[in-house]
């Protein structure tokens, strides 16, 4: 992963000011009511283990987990994210943090081999420690009173510890309980952009995978020079993409595709999203991508010479 610049920390890591206080209470409040079930999924306020997979999913999708060194998981409830990830290629450090020792305990006994740790990740900032990727999945739905400072206050602490990537997973504003639970946080789309917008220039947003959620994976690295580039005309999305896959990019190749309108999608469109989902390692998605680059330029041999490779490592 490429290393970010030297960063000053956006607050004192050792503070717990009484919003926070609140906030743990109210966590600790919810865990006494979901204990009772005996669905690992349930008790960490999942409807189910099928939507959970399926947020996990979401969280794994825009990287390659095979290059990613270091992981931290922001409330990381029962820490199944970990075997999650550990099935798809990570191999590197993993780190879950949850303010409830209740959790962290549960955690340790079904996964004696990972690392987990009780605090809040605010109180995390100011030990050295940074990650290739940071995942807050559901982990800041539950807000007391709703209150912002605390979410961007916890925000910027989990973006400080992040050198790569990191995946935030929230409530979409359109769910119907979104309004009826007064301590529930949720977003639309542009709302939530901002919020990502303050952290860095680089990050994609995705809905519809669940109607209860929305994903924003945000990006360091060299991608904010790229995108200062198209903002200033000089490339466009799909220029921006390439110089990203030529710096091995591919999630923030991916996220300047995904703004492409579709009457501007041609080959190279299709080319370079075909290439960035082989390198994350989604050789489906890149099948149906690379034919879509072939059929639009049947004599496109960069396509032409993807697909073969593909077909090769199908057929061993």
């Amino acid at each position: 992963m490429l290393a970010s610049p030297p960063r000053t920390p956006p607050f004192s890591g050792n503070k717990v000011d009484m919003s926070t206080r609140e906030q743990h209470e109210l966590l600790a409040r919810t865990h006494q009511e979901l204990a009772q079930s005996e669905d690992p999924a349930r008790q960490v306020g999942w409807r189910c283990q099928a939507s959970q997979r399926l947020r996990f999913a979401v969280c794994a999708e825009s990287v390659d987990l095979r290059q990613v060194e270091s992981v931290l998981d922001v409330g990381c409830g029962l820490g199944d994210l970990a075997p999650f990830l550990r099935a798809r290629g990570f191999k590197g450090r993993y780190l879950g943090i949850d303010v409830l020792p209740a959790m962290v305990r549960g955690a340790q006994d079904r996964h004696p081999d990972e690392q987990f740790r009780a605090t809040d990740v605010v109180e995390l900032v100011g030990n050295s420690e940074v990650f290739d990727l940071t995942v807050i999945c559901g982990s800041f739905n539950l807000m007391a009173g709703r209150r912002l400072e605390t979410f961007r206050a916890q925000l910027d602490a989990a973006w400080f510890l992040t050198q790569g990537t990191l995946v935030l997973v929230v409530v979409d504003r359109r769910w119907p309980r979104a309004s009826m639970d007064p301590d529930l946080l949720s977003f639309d789309l542009k709302s939530l952009g901002a919020e990502c917008r303050r952290l860095s220039p680089v990050f994609s947003l995705r809905c519809g995978f669940l109607p209860s959620d929305i994903a924003a994976t945000v990006h360091r690295g060299a991608t904010p020079t790229v995108h200062r580039l198209v903002e200033s005309g000089a490339i466009d999305e799909v220029e921006a993409a390439t110089l990203c896959m030529e710096m091995s990019l591919a999630g923030p190749a991916l996220g300047f595709l995904a703004s492409v309108p579709e009457s501007r999608r041609d080959t190279v469109y299709w080319l370079r999203r075909g290439q960035a989902q082989r390198a994350l390692g989604n050789d489906g998605a890149a099948l149906q991508f690379l034919r879509e680059a072939l059929s639009a330029d049947p004599h496109n041999t960069e396509a032409s010479l993807e697909l073969e490779a593909l077909g090769e490592v199908e057929g061993k």
